[in-house]
């Protein structure tokens, strides 16, 4: 077919796909698009509302995809927290700034007292937890009756004691 032949892990959609349990450094690859992406904003001067704004707005969603598919590691989420906190902390100088506030503190909701960033530890469980509601359910999507019979059989997720060897399922279920 004169095609050239690849391995695992591979990259569908951006996504990294193997045949076996991806490590930490092949599911790395949202917090190397957010470092990727500060590395190219010229912005300064921009004050904390302004980075909060930004932070907000472009760098929380870029591991939503990823997030929607795998339960990423511990290491993950401190990578892409580390990014995001420099960035707001100290912007995109090489100067370093003290951290005045832990990011945890910051990433409390606006009601209770925080910035209201993202926490992507609780977004990563809800998205896995959106799966299984939809597995469950009785959806009639191609992909959710894919997963429910390759799966599952008969059984509803939460009678299945043995769910085979997809860290997808896997990591939706752990939670």
């Amino acid at each position: 077919f004169n095609c050239k032949v690849g391995d695992f892990p591979m990259k569908y959609l951006g996504i990294p796909v193997s045949d076996r349990k991806l490590t930490k450094a092949d599911l790395n690859v949202a917090a190397t698009k957010i470092e990727n992406r500060l590395a190219t904003w010229k912005c300064g001067q921009l004050s904390y509302g302004g980075k909060a704004v930004l932070l907000n707005s472009s760098l929380t969603s870029i591991p939503m995809y990823i997030m929607g598919f795998y339960l990423l590691y511990q290491g993950n989420h401190q990578r892409m927290d580390s990014a995001r906190a420099r960035f707001f902390w100290q912007g995109v100088g090489k100067k370093k700034k003290y951290h005045m506030v832990k990011w945890e503190a910051l990433a409390t909701p606006k009601e209770f007292g925080g910035l209201g960033f993202l926490d992507t530890r609780a977004m990563n469980t809800a998205l896995l937890a959106k799966w299984l509601y939809r597995i469950d359910s009785g959806e009639n999507s191609l992909c959710i009756e894919l997963l429910r019979k390759k799966y599952l059989g008969q059984y509803s997720i939460y009678q299945q004691t043995d769910r085979g060897c997809s860290f997808f399922l896997e990591g939706s279920a752990e939670n």
